[in-house]
């Protein structure tokens, strides 16, 4: 370190002081003394000092230096480090010195002792630390060890305490010895590092609890010179060491850079993924200094001077600080493609671990990711692959980001000239013997077992058939073989004298990696490697030979073979025969894709293109600071409107000036200029002849609390009412206008001459901007919205979203709470409007929601860690008009969220259905838990009621429209019960008498579709069930002392005009068995109701039931016998079961080959030897198919795959 050299840590230490110097304000956590002792090594002290720099501390750290040697070289190092403000010159310091004479010159209140050559490494330090501190050590030992040209350590052993002992890792001195001890502890000669208090040197007298650390801290060069091969290339580890203490996150305006680290195939190699991507941020990602890891005997890539110059040695001195201070790890296999271990991972829980995948995983997700815990960030193909890999290796879909491989961007640039032909096989455990997971050289026992193998000898048959050396030799192609490199020369003797036609690819060379093969090649067979992938995405074909396809079941498990045989994107073989037929066809095709096939492929592969890096770099960008993605947002204050809701310009002109009568909601009144005269149902004709007005105003509603709500829930009542409005209006002159809002779903069709104007909602939202909008109506929800609110910013999602806030008219702070979160959040608008119940806030938020799809949440609700994710991901993967997930239930008293009873159903559900082919869909009427497609809902009109039930009306629009619905088997909404009162805890007759009407429009609705009569019914089955069970509740509150003086009884119900008419219209349209049914509590009542008889269920319900049963056994309708004495309970009543097992019919072998006969692939019979060859393998596919079918169909399988199928499905539950 010579004279003029910049501070190697300039920005570290100098940044680290201004921290710690607030910080000491806030704490009082120790400083750190770390002395060195040079002992004549003064030329490699540069490499010790880097090393404690490097150390990542919260306290402040000061070093100080100490040569008994005196040499120039020294003395001239010292000049220069006098500059620093962490340097301290001890001169004269040595073995001998007394413990307390030390202290003195030091001002930590923790002593280090080093020796030049050191070498600390990354987090050794914080360890120390934080051993000594969590057990109460007076001192730590750490191991030392020595770093040899291979990077492997030996430990070097203490002279007077051995690792390992005693067993409690402490070791306490008696009194008397402590000059003794305390001089052993500062004897760096031990090859033992010592971190101790430093006011236990200043007591000679103490006993000292001494703590054992096991684990290395500290390397320890054998020569004065470092080898060549990790001398620190010092302009690079200049910029390294200035981040030391940076937590600058990516994205953001600084002038620290942070450090990635990039590496693939354990350190082995670097011609993939890992490589790829590393090339490309060293040119892109500029607030990042990125570096490649290789191990020291790998192959170093052909290269440039500047990426080479980025490329460290695992385990050297550069790689170690660069590991300390790297924010961020992007690997293909695992953690130890970078650090020295996957168990490194603990100590670097503060860095984000990036898995760039191997290959597209919606065939065959892998194994080994499962056992890999701590990825922050997987990055892959599609949406197909996160539906795959998600549940197979444990993470939530939000850790995934569709943005396709780094190699990708490489594959365009292939050779036209199509005269090559790839064969590339993966590897099988099976063939795995000692001598080849050691990579020791074969032995015969080896050979024998391979060349015994059915994959040897699937290979050989292969490139044994004269007709497929017929069909290369008249195309003109080659075959290139590229098999596991260590079986290669194994298939010599199967070759012959093909030289012209067969080439077995030598891994060793320069010429060639698999990435030059696969551009070069016309074809690609192979069976289950993801290099198939690699082909698709240069829109090649794909031969799949999966000759072994049972035995690869039973070796990795039915989850490794995801996809159905019908959604596979490839040509699948099963036998030589097959493979070779698919070349030949192949080759009469020109090496061209079938259309349809392409078309299924973007299904697996959404981008084609050449900027897969550059959606790696933005989700990785997005990942560390998620405010990038809302930037262009613009100003949040600008997102709190207050004006109307309803934009009424249309017809404002209209009714200026002119005396105006009017049918309206009391949301519409709100908005409209001027003065209107509002009518009643019973007097609307007197008024409009006594005082006929220049203009009529007619708005069907959907308004529970209106006095017309009995008219407009009745579409046929709705049309006569038109009718006649419009009778009265050509008598007197009136000119009749109906207005048409966003809050009715009915069509109505009018008279004609009648005027119709639509009006919307302001802020119409007219293109898509995010991926999500999230709505929430408030009302009064202050004491809970701030939860609310958290729950849906701390969402993870590959996507953008917003929040839409309506406030229904609160008269709590929770517009202040709204508009608060506002101006703190970009994504966040608020929109006010007046009271008009949850339905009508809801249908604000659709139409000013500006996400491709919407979803709801009450303010009193909050959303389940990652729902937005697993939604989105879910209606991405099957392209689905709404995405369904559970909904959960959190008791507060307990804490416990469970899946909530109205959502078991979808526990054995198909992944995707409708209303129609799944019934028990109906069964649902929440609108929360789903994710709605905006566009679907508006081109639809599908809206809520401004009534009690809302959802109800919602969700059956939403059933009756043809919608394509997933499901997501995950809780993202979690219900919170609570101890107030609610719309869905209240039963008085106001409420019944809305959601009575609101099953009869649903049933005017339901029959306007044309939806067949069972779908109707089963919806009816539902809100029959609903009334009973109020009515019940209903009949309860008088019992618990509940009720009010005003309050009918429940039998007055059945005589009441009001309520028994409408329930009366809603029980016409069900058949009678179907109501003894589902009524459990009140069957026989409402029988006798349906049928004009509401006397008879009065009595029978205040106890006389003679005259009701009677009438019913009269008429037909049911026997007094199925009845249970004295509860009136129909016996026979029942439920719906939504559990609908798959049938299993068994057969043996020779009743399946008669029932399938033909391959229907090739056109030809069965081969004599089918229970050998391919039809016992398309038997296996089937099983796959089969099994993976969701919902309710049989599935045949021969007797003995059967058995093997239940034996495999036993064995999982055991380990489980």
């Amino acid at each position: 370190m010579g004279h003029g050299m910049a501070d190697p840590t300039s920005g570290a230490l100098q940044h680290r002081d201004s921290r710690t110097e607030s910080a000491n304000h806030r704490d009082d956590r120790p400083g750190i003394s770390v002395i060195v002792m040079c002992d004549g090594m003064a030329e490699m002290l540069e490499t010790t000092l880097h090393s404690v720099l490097a150390q990542n501390v919260p306290a402040s750290v000061e070093i100080l230096i100490s040569d008994t040697g005196g040499t120039p070289e020294f003395a001239e190092q010292v000049r220069a480090l006098k500059q620093f403000p962490w340097f301290r010159d001890l001169r004269g310091l040595d073995n001998e010195t007394e413990p307390a004479a030390i202290a003195g010159q030091t001002s930590g209140d923790r002593l280090l002792f080093l020796r030049s050559g050191d070498i600390l490494l990354p987090g050794a330090l914080r360890q120390m630390s934080g051993f000594m501190d969590r057990y109460g050590f007076d001192a730590v030992i750490g191991a030392s060890g020595r770093m040899t040209m291979s990077g492997s350590m030996d430990i070097d052993a203490g002279t007077e305490i051995q690792f390992g002992l005693p067993v409690e890792n402490t070791i306490s001195f008696p009194r008397g010895s402590a000059a003794r001890v305390d001089r052993y502890l500062t004897n760096t000669s031990h090859g033992q590092v010592k971190l101790f208090r430093r006011n236990m040197l200043q007591q000679s007298h103490v006993d000292l609890r001494v703590g054992i650390l096991h684990d290395y801290v500290c390397e320890r060069e054998t020569t004065r010179t470092l080898p060549e091969q990790v001398v620190l290339p010092r302009t690079h580890l200049q910029k390294a060491t200035k981040e030391t203490a940076s937590t600058q996150t990516p994205g953001q305006s600084s002038d620290r850079k942070s450090i990635w680290l990039f590496a693939e195939r354990g350190g082995n190699s670097a011609e993939e993924n890992g490589w790829i991507f590393f090339n490309y941020c060293v040119e892109n990602a500029h607030h990042a200094d990125c570096y490649y890891v290789l191990n020291a005997g790998a192959k170093r890539p052909n290269c440039g001077a500047q990426l080479a110059s980025r490329i460290v040695t695992k385990g050297s001195p550069e790689w170690s600080i660069l590991v300390e201070q790297a924010s961020h790890l992007f690997f293909n296999d695992a953690a130890a493609d970078i650090l020295a271990s996957n168990d490194d991972v603990g100590r670097y829980e503060d860095k984000k671990y990036v898995y760039l995948t191997h290959g597209a995983l919606a065939f065959s997700p892998g194994v080994y990711q499962r056992n890999h815990r701590y990825f922050d960030l997987i990055t892959c193909a599609s949406q197909e692959d996160i539906r795959i890999a998600s549940p197979h290796w444990g993470y939530d879909v939000s850790t995934f980001r569709v943005t396709g491989l780094a190699r990708w961007d490489r594959l365009t640039e292939f050779a036209p000239d199509k005269k090559e032909v790839l064969l590339s096989l993966t590897w099988r455990k099976t063939l795995n013997t000692k001598s080849w997971s050691d990579n020791a050289p074969l032995d015969a026992e080896s050979i024998a077992h391979f060349k015994s193998s059915p994959y040897y000898h699937a290979i050989v048959r292969l490139l044994r058939s004269e007709r497929l050396h017929q069909i290369l030799r008249d195309a003109g192609l080659r075959l290139n073989i590229a098999l596991h490199f260590r079986v290669r020369p194994l298939f010599a003797e199967a070759l012959g004298d093909n030289s012209d036609i067969f080439r077995v690819i030598n891994d060793d060379s320069d010429e060639e990696n698999l990435q030059d093969l696969l551009k070069n090649a016309a074809l690609l067979i192979t069976d289950y490697s993801s290099v198939m992938w690699d082909m698709a995405h240069m829109n090649k074909p794909v031969i799949l030979y999966q000759f072994d396809k049972l035995e690869m079941m039973r070796e990795r498990g039915l989850a490794q073979f995801a996809q159905r045989e019908p959604d596979l994107a490839f040509d699948l073989c099963f036998t030589q025969a097959e493979v070779i037929d698919m070349i030949e066809r192949a080759v009469a095709n020109g090496f061209q894709v079938d259309p349809s096939r392409q078309e299924h492929l973007k299904r697996f592969l959404p981008y084609r293109d050449t900027d897969n890096c550059k959606r790696i770099l933005k989700a990785v960008e997005e990942a560390s600071d998620p405010s990038i993605k809302y930037r262009h947002f613009g100003d949040a204050r600008e997102a709190i409107f207050d004006d109307p809701p309803l934009d009424t310009a249309c017809i404002d002109r209209e009714i200026n000036g002119k005396f105006v009568c009017a049918v309206v909601s009391d949301y519409l009144a709100h908005c409209l200029p001027g003065t209107i005269t509002r009518l009643h149902p019973d007097s609307w004709e007197e008024t409009l002849r006594a005082s006929p007005p220049d203009t009529f105003l007619v708005e069907p509603n959907l308004d529970g609390r209106s006095p017309w709500a009995e008219i407009f829930f009745d579409l046929d009542a709705t049309a006569a009412f038109l009718r006649k409005a419009r009778q009265h209006c050509a008598e007197t002159g009136t000119r009749l206008i109906v207005i048409d809002t966003p809050c009715h779903p009915g069509h109505i069709e009018l008279p004609q001459d009648v005027d119709r104007i639509a009006i919307g909602f302001r802020h119409t939202a007219t293109e898509p901007a995010v991926d999500i909008s999230v709505i929430i109506p408030v009302f009064n929800s202050a004491e809970f919205l701030e939860d609310c609110l958290n729950s849906i910013i701390d969402q993870k999602l590959d996507g953008t979203f917003e929040i839409i806030a309506i406030d229904d008219g609160s008269t709590d702070n929770s517009l202040e709470i709204l508009k608060r979160y506002a101006r703190e959040h970009t994504f966040i608008r608020v929109f006010r409007q007046p009271n008009a119940r949850q339905g009508i806030a809801r249908n604000h938020g659709i139409h000013v929601a500006a996400g491709h799809f919407v979803t709801f949440l009450d303010a009193d609700d909050r959303l389940a860690p990652d729902a937005l994710a697993n939604l989105y991901h879910t209606a991405l993967v099957f392209d689905a008009d709404v995405s369904v997930g559970l909904l959960g239930s959190h008791i507060l008293k307990s804490g416990a969220v469970y899946v909530n009873q109205s959502c078991h159903h979808y526990m054995r559900s198909p992944e995707i259905l409708d209303g129609n082919s799944w019934r028990p869909m109906l069964q649902d009427s929440s609108a929360t838990a789903k994710l709605i497609r905006r566009k679907f809902l508006i081109d639809n009109s599908i809206c809520f009621s401004g009534s009690y039930h809302e959802d109800a009306i919602f969700t059956s629009l939403l059933y009756s429209d043809a919608a394509r619905i997933s499901v997501c088997k995950k809780i993202v909404y979690v219900y919170v019960g609570r101890d107030t009162i609610s719309g869905t805890k209240t039963f008085d007759t106001a409420k019944l008498k809305q959601i009575l009407l609101v099953g009869s429009f649903i049933l005017d609705v339901m029959g306007e579709k044309a939806l067949p009569k069972e779908t109707i019914h089963f919806k009816m089955e539902q809100f029959l069930r609903t009334y009973d069970r109020f009515l019940f509740k209903f009949s309860q509150r008088g019992a618990s002392g509940d009720s009010r003086s005003t309050d009918p009884s429940v039998s007055d119900l059945f005589v009441d005009n009001g309520i028994a008419a409408t329930l009366q219209r809603f029980l016409k349209h069900l058949p009678d068995q179907l109501i003894l049914t589902y009524a459990t509590h009140f069957g026989a009542a409402l029988l006798l109701l349906k049928h004009g008889r509401g006397d008879l269920a009065r009595a029978l319900l205040e106890g006389d039931n003679r005259d009701g049963l009677a009438f019913l056994e009269q008429e037909n309708l049911a026997q007094v016998s199925d009845f249970s004495p004295g509860s009136m309970s129909y016996k026979k009543r029942n439920t719906f079961n939504y559990y609908q097992p798959c049938r299993v019919k068994i057969v043996d072998q020779d009743e399946m080959a008669r029932q399938w006969g033909t391959q229907a692939d090739t056109g030809t019979a069965l081969s004599s030897d089918w229970k050998e060859e391919s039809f016992r393998f398309q038997v296996g596919d089937k099983i796959i198919t089969a099994i993976q079918s969701p919902g309710k169909h049989t599935l045949t399988l021969p007797i003995t795959l059967y058995r093997l199928y239940k034996k495999t499905q036993n064995n999982r539950r055991e380990k489980r």
